[in-house]
C-alpha cells in the first residue's frame, strides 16, 4: 500500500508540474532602430542577448549587450499591451532635421513595420516605447564585436521620400547686366 500511494503522490507532482502554463516570448522577432544625433538599430533575442549596430557616426560597428529580466519582461510587457495589428505603418511629419524610429515585429500572426518620423509624431504608446528602448540602450553597457548581423530594419529605415513642395516654382539663373567701365576690363585682359 505504502508503495502504492508513493506512486499515486509522485504521479501526481509530475502531472501538476506540467500542466502549469509555460509564458511564451510575444514575438518571433523584434527589433527597433532610432536616428537623431546617431542611427542604430537594436535586435532583440528570445533570450538576455540584444544585438546592436551602430550605423552613424561611421564606421559601422556591431555591439552586443545583455538586458536584466527586468528588462526584458518590460519590453515583453510593451510589446503584449501595444495593439501593433491596428497601428498604421508611417506617421510622418516632415522635418528636416528631426528624429526618428521604426519598430519591426514579426509575432505567429502578424509581421509589421511601423516607422515614425518627428520623434513624438506617433502613438502615445509607441512614443513611450520608444522612449524607454532608447534609455535603456543608452544605459547598457555594449561590448563591440567583429560580426556583421542582418537586420531586416536597416534595410529600409529611410525616412519616405517628401512631397514636392511646389512644381510652379522654377530657378532661372539672372542676367548679369555689366557697365561699360566693366565690359573694358574684361576686354582689356582678353587682349
Amino acid at each position: 500500500m505504502r508503495i502504492y500511494l508513493s506512486g499515486c503522490i509522485a504521479l501526481l507532482l509530475l502531472t501538476s508540474c506540467h500542466s502549469q502554463k509555460t509564458i511564451s516570448d510575444p514575438f518571433n522577432e523584434f527589433e527597433f532602430s532610432y536616428s537623431y544625433g546617431g542611427s542604430y538599430s537594436m535586435m532583440f533575442t528570445h533570450s538576455d542577448t540584444i544585438y546592436v549596430s551602430r550605423y552613424f557616426p561611421w564606421p559601422t560597428q556591431t555591439f552586443i549587450g545583455i538586458i536584466t529580466s527586468a528588462q526584458k519582461r518590460k519590453i515583453d510587457s510593451f510589446i503584449n499591451e501595444i495593439p501593433f495589428e491596428k497601428l498604421d505603418t508611417l506617421y510622418y511629419e516632415p522635418y528636416a532635421d528631426g528624429g526618428s524610429y521604426q519598430f519591426y515585429i514579426k509575432t505567429d500572426s502578424l509581421e509589421k513595420r511601423i516607422f515614425v518620423s518627428g520623434y513624438d509624431h506617433g502613438p502615445r504608446e509607441l512614443n513611450s516605447f520608444a522612449a524607454w528602448l532608447v534609455k535603456m540602450k543608452n544605459e547598457l553597457t555594449l561590448f563591440k564585436i567583429d560580426t556583421t548581423i542582418k537586420f531586416i530594419n536597416n534595410s529600409d529605415f529611410n525616412p519616405p521620400i517628401p512631397p514636392r513642395i511646389n512644381d510652379t516654382i522654377k530657378y532661372t539663373t539672372p542676367k548679369v547686366l555689366y557697365t561699360s567701365s566693366i565690359k573694358r576690363k574684361i576686354n582689356k585682359k582678353s587682349n
